[in-house]
This record gives structure tokens, C-alpha cells and sequence, in this order.
């Protein structure tokens, strides 16, 4: 590899990192043009850091919280096979503000769960219907969130993400109402979550409010942030 197409690579590697939070797979890598040996080479000499297997950070090591789920779907098989989920979801979202230890990610492919990132099988995906991109990031919709946390989140937890979708805008009530026909897993708890909903209005928690109307918020965001 001469030195310039050498420098190529490295720019276009700079550009799909800069569209992945700094995160790139190694098969992205490879399509780039990047080597086995090309990969090594710039991960000894610091340009790339491993953060999970065929996974790595580009250039200074800082992995922010969006690229922590970027890495997690890449390792999971990229984001036309993997997607996050659950509650790693609803807090990208900002459905529910705790993020949880381990990245909750849906996928296709034969991937296992780590340490850092857990692994769920869907019995049905819907490509066109339950995932999304948000800012870029491979991601499950609201609808689907709501649905999978159903499942297994306690009943607060639920009320909670369907008051905030709501507040958000989020909430697609057509679409929850064709989920809940086939009464999946969870469902219903998600329809006594969704009537609770229907005769309160949207409630926010006391800290859900400090933090959107907080002086440092509003000075440069509206007060129904996305």
C-alpha cells in the first residue's frame, strides 16, 4: 500500500468514524480497503483503540455514551442486522433516565451476550415498522420499545416510558393498538399503562422537570425537547 492511497483510507476511515460517534468495525474496515496487518499497524501505533472484538474507537480514546451503543451494534453485526433495544432504547430516547449497565441490543445474527452488551432474539422483526434511525444510531421505535419492556420492566418503569413518549411526542396510539391485537408478551400491562395514561394526561417525574426546565436547558433548548 503506497503512502497515498495509505492516507486515502485513513481519511475515509476519519469520515465513517465521524458518522458513528468514532466507533468502525473491523468488515467496515476491510471495505474501506484497510488490511488485516493495515488495522494492526494503526492500533499499535494508537490510532485505533479496541473496545469490543472486530470493534474500535477512532482516534482520541473517549468513548461518549452514544458511541458506547454505536460500538455495541457494531459488534452485534452492523447496523443493517443489529439495533438497540429495549431499555438501552428508551433511554436514548429519553423514555426513562437510568442507563442501564449493559447495552440491550436486538439483532439478527448469531451474536452472544457479553459483559457489555446484552443480546435479545426477536421472534418478529419488522424492518419498515420497528427500527429507526436516531441521529444516525441503528435504534428500535418507540412503539417497540414500549412493547419489548412490557415484557420484563415492573409497571412504574412502563408508566413511566409511556408518559414520557407521550410528552415527547412519541407515542403512536394506532400503532400500539395494532401491537397489543395479537396480545404478545406484556400486553396487558402495556393497555392498562396506556388507560392510565388516557385518564391522567402526561405526568413527568419531579426530576424529569428540574432537568428540562432547569435555567442551563432552556437557555438553549425548547421546553419539549426531542
Amino acid at each position: 500500500m503506497d503512502e497515498q492511497s495509505a492516507k486515502g483510507r485513513d481519511i475515509a476511515l476519519a469520515r465513517l468514524a465521524a458518522a458513528q460517534e468514532a466507533m468502525a468495525s473491523t468488515a467496515q474496515m476491510h471495505e474501506l480497503g484497510l488490511s488485516r496487518q493495515a488495522i494492526y499497524v494503526r492500533q499499535r501505533r494508537g490510532g485505533l483503540h479496541r473496545v469490543h472484538h472486530g470493534v474500535y474507537l477512532v482516534g482520541v480514546p473517549r468513548v461518549t455514551p452514544r458511541g458506547r451503543l454505536w460500538a455495541a451494534a457494531l459488534a452485534c453485526g452492523g447496523p443493517d442486522a443489529a439495533w438497540i433495544s429495549h431499555l438501552s432504547a428508551a433511554a436514548e430516547w429519553r423514555l426513562l433516565e437510568h442507563v442501564p449497565r449493559r447495552v440491550d441490543v436486538i439483532t439478527t445474527t448469531g451474536s452472544r451476550s457479553t459483559d457489555a452488551i446484552r443480546v435479545h432474539r426477536p421472534r418478529s422483526l419488522d424492518a419498515q415498522r420497528d427500527v429507526t434511525r436516531r441521529h444516525g444510531l441503528p435504534i428500535t421505535t418507540p412503539s417497540r420499545i414500549l412493547m419489548d419492556i412490557a415484557a420484563r420492566a415492573p409497571t412504574h418503569v412502563l408508566q413511566t416510558a409511556c408518559h414520557e413518549a407521550a410528552f415527547r411526542g412519541h407515542l403512536d396510539h394506532g400503532d400500539i393498538a395494532l401491537r397489543l391485537g395479537p396480545d404478545p408478551p406484556g400486553a396487558a400491562k402495556l393497555r392498562k399503562a396506556i388507560e392510565h395514561l388516557a385518564k391522567t394526561g402526561p405526568r413527568r417525574t419531579k426530576s424529569r422537570l428540574e432537568q428540562d426546565f432547569s435555567p442551563s436547558s432552556t437557555a438553549t433548548t425548547s421546553h419539549r425537547p426531542s
